[in-house]
């Protein structure tokens, strides 16, 4: 059986929120291509709740190819993203890879972008959201199946086989409160925060880690 170092992205890895990044860096390069999409973002000035959000600032951008989205998620991965990296965090799960884990980012943001996480060989596997295509590679809408809070442990178990996740020597790395199923799943859970001290939710329960801060980590 395989033991995992799982890791949030978002606030654990990256300081920030890539998906809502994403979204209005995609808004930034693209126009919606006719009335219903002009609409559709101009709703998204209103305060809506976080799904209906994200399903119109892409619903908005409907008709998209997969090939155009994936080439802006590689220029947002480069531009936006790495300058906000925590280089500690990638220091760490170097470390862990040369532990025998297995590396793997798990994350509700978006593949098109995330999946150049690839590129560092200590990373086995990106886990994330993929945005939803009709048969023609046409951008829909977002997907209706969120890779956040309990789901991300469905995503894991479809992932990977089942059997093969030793659970009680995997860890995981995160920053919040939603994804406690996670946390309490694997033998160890660490809480990301810059804070001086952690949130409420995590005290007793996991380990806390600073991003900023480096440390001895004992496996």
């Amino acid at each position: 059986m395989t033991k995992y170092a799982f890791f949030d992205y978002c606030d654990t890895l990256y300081q920030g929120q890539s998906l809502q990044n994403f979204i209005d860096f995609l808004h930034q390069k693209i126009k919606p291509r006719n009335f219903t999409g002009r609409l559709e973002k101009g709703l998204l000035r209103l305060p809506l709740h976080s799904t209906l959000y994200k399903n119109l600032a892409f619903r908005s951008l409907s008709g998209l190819h997969q090939d155009s989205l994936l080439e802006l998620g590689n220029e947002f991965y480069l531009e936006k993203l790495v300058p906000k990296h925590y280089e500690y965090m990638f220091h760490l799960m170097e470390y862990y890879a040369e532990y025998n884990f297995n590396v793997t980012v798990i994350s509700g943001g978006c593949i098109e972008y995330l999946n150049n996480l690839r590129m560092y060989p200590f990373i086995s596997n990106v886990i994330a959201t993929s945005l939803a295509y009709d048969s023609n590679k046409r951008l829909v809408s977002f997907s209706k199946n969120e890779c956040l809070g309990v789901n991300k442990i469905h995503f894991i178990n479809n992932y990977f086989r089942k059997s093969d996740i030793n659970w009680s020597k995997s860890i995981f790395y995160s920053d919040s409160v939603s994804d406690l199923p996670l946390l309490q799943k694997v033998g160890k859970g660490f809480v990301v925060g810059t804070d001086v001290m952690p949130p409420k939710w995590s005290i007793g329960k996991f380990e806390y880690c600073n991003p900023n801060i480096i440390r001895e980590i004992n496996i």
